[in-house]
């Protein structure tokens, strides 16, 4: 039961980093577009800023929760 709920814990996590990655992503991908620059400049540079964010909760939030309930 310990361990359902310490799954459903970081699952949840993953999740709301996901989305808080995708939605900052977005709200910078959306700025370039109209900033005259390339669409596709735009969309490399958005999905540059999500997987880096995504990497940065990983590290900062998930990872380290791991190693305390170790």
């Amino acid at each position: 039961m310990v361990k359902n709920k310490e799954n459903f814990i970081i699952t949840i996590k993953y999740l709301i980093s996901l989305y808080i990655s995708i939605k900052i992503a977005n709200i910078v991908c959306n700025f370039f577009e109209k900033a005259s620059l390339n669409v596709w400049l735009a969309r490399g540079i958005g999905a540059t800023v999500c997987v880096l964010l995504g990497l940065m909760f990983y590290h900062l939030w998930i990872k380290n929760n791991k190693k305390k309930r170790v």
